[in-house]
C-alpha cells in the first residue's frame, strides 16, 4: 500500500544488519493519521529529513516482537528490467574481448606461448570481424571465401584454413 505524507519523526538507527543497512524508526504524518514504520536503507536518515513529502510503499511484516510497518520506496513506473538484456559492448569490443579471452584460453591450454598472446588474439579479432562484415555464408553454414590473412590461402573446400604464414607461430591454430 502505498502512503503519502510528511515526515514528523526519525530515530537514530538501532540495529545495522549484515549488510550494512541501516534500520530506523520513522513516523509519516498521513491525512489518515500518523503511521509508524521501520525504513531501512545504506543511509542513515537525519533531522534534516523531518518536514520532507514522502510516498512510500507500506508493507505489513512479522519480526521477533511482533507485527510492523516497513516502509520502501515505491516501485518506479517502467523501471522493470526486460527478461533478457543486450550487451552494451558494441560489436568491436565485443569481438576484441572475446579475441583476447580465447587467446588467454590457448595460453593456459599449453597451445600457445604468452609471448603470442597479443598476436594470436589480433588474428582472431580480425577474423571475427571479417566473419561480423557479413560473408556470404555457403549452405553448409561456412564462409564462401573465408579470411586470408597474408600469405595463406583461402580454400573453397574449406579442408585447409587460412592464415598468415609470413609469422611462423609454431601451432594449428587456423587463424
Amino acid at each position: 500500500m502505498i502512503i503519502t505524507g510528511t515526515v514528523v519523526k526519525v530515530q537514530p538507527s538501532t540495529f545495522t544488519d549484515k549488510y550494512s543497512n541501516k534500520w530506523q524508526w520513522v513516523t509519516v504524518q498521513t491525512t489518515s493519521g500518523p503511521v509508524e514504520g521501520v525504513k531501512v536503507s545504506k543511509k542513515e536518515l537525519t533531522q534534516n529529513f523531518l518536514g520532507q513529502e514522502v510516498e512510500w510503499d507500506m508493507t505489513e511484516e512479522q519480526g521477533d516482537k511482533g507485527p510492523y510497518n516497513r516502509f520502501k520506496r515505491p516501485p518506479q513506473q517502467g523501471s522493470e528490467r526486460p527478461a533478457s538484456t543486450q550487451s552494451r559492448q558494441s560489436g568491436d569490443d565485443r569481438n576484441r574481448s572475446f579475441a583476447l579471452s580465447y587467446a588467454k584460453d590457448l595460453v593456459v591450454a599449453g597451445k600457445i606461448e604468452f609471448d603470442n598472446l597479443f598476436v594470436i588474439a589480433d588474428r582472431m579479432q580480425t577474423w571475427l570481424e571479417g566473419k561480423a562484415v557479413g560473408i556470404q555464408e555457403s549452405s553448409g553454414g561456412y564462409p564462401d571465401n573465408p579470411p586470408n590473412f597474408g600469405g595463406g590461402t583461402s580454400t573453397p573446400d574449406h579442408t585447409q584454413a587460412a592464415y598468415d604464414t609470413s609469422q611462423p607461430t609454431g601451432d594449428d591454430i587456423p587463424f
